[in-house]
């Protein structure tokens, strides 16, 4: 287990040279780079060429993948006519109002049920275990709880870890290009528990996800492939740091 590490706060001119190290450029060769259009721009069917579409094909090779709220199919939610894009980190927490790249970019991403989208809204999300998780994740109905006074939403704690990979991925791919607000003060004190989550139960659903964007885009999130990331204190800094 990590120990709590004591989080660092950097100013404007630590920049450059924050963005500009080894660990930076070793990640940047792995992650690959594709220079998407602009969410504004992107129409209902962009969104789903890039995401839903590719999660579909796995079908064909006997993989379901599943909203992470209420752990819906795809397939079912797109039938329902109920399916929306979740971005794991809000894009109202990303450059205020001004868009960015982190929106644009499908590994942010995340198929969802259009009433579970609307009901998290920007909360925060609680991504490490705690002794109120239900037994049964797909009856989960306590979704929004206070932690410090902030309201949270707690996802399944089977999805943790995946959402976990996809926040941090977002959170240190986009820190250099991207300005972010900061964790939610719980994020910032589970950093541990956060990143240890991160390092379980990569799903098959995953895994193939960044096989195909590979594939089409030539980019993946490491997170998935390599879980020593995580014990990377420059990449701890960099997700938490505020």
């Amino acid at each position: 287990m990590l120990s709590s590490l004591p989080l660092i706060t950097l100013r404007r001119d630590d920049e450059k040279t924050f963005c500009d190290t080894p660990l930076r450029r070793k990640w940047q060769i792995v992650s690959g780079e594709f220079h998407f259009r602009p969410w504004k721009h992107l129409r209902s069917k962009d969104k789903k060429d890039m995401f839903h579409n590719i999660a579909l094909s796995l079908e064909n090779i006997g993989i379901q993948v599943k909203s992470p709220y209420k752990l819906i199919p795809v397939q079912v939610l797109m039938h329902m006519h109920k399916y929306s894009i979740e971005h794991i980190v809000p894009r109202s927490k990303i450059n205020g109002s001004s868009s960015g790249a982190a929106e644009n970019d499908p590994r942010g991403w995340w198929i969802a049920d259009r009433d579970m989208n609307s009901l998290r809204r920007n909360l925060p999300l609680a991504l490490w275990p705690d002794r109120f998780d239900d037994d049964d994740d797909k009856h989960n109905t306590h979704f929004i709880r206070s932690v410090n006074g902030v309201d949270h939403f707690f996802p399944p704690n089977t999805k943790r870890p995946m959402l976990a990979r996809i926040w941090l991925f977002v959170r240190y791919n986009f820190r250099c290009v991207d300005v972010f607000d900061p964790p939610s003060v719980a994020q910032t004190q589970h950093s541990d528990h956060i990143c240890e989550n991160a390092k379980l139960n990569v799903g098959q659903q995953e895994i193939e996800m960044n096989i195909k964007f590979k594939e089409k885009y030539g980019i993946s999130n490491p997170l998935i492939e390599d879980a020593s990331w995580l014990d990377e204190y420059e990449f701890i800094q960099a997700c938490f740091h505020h």
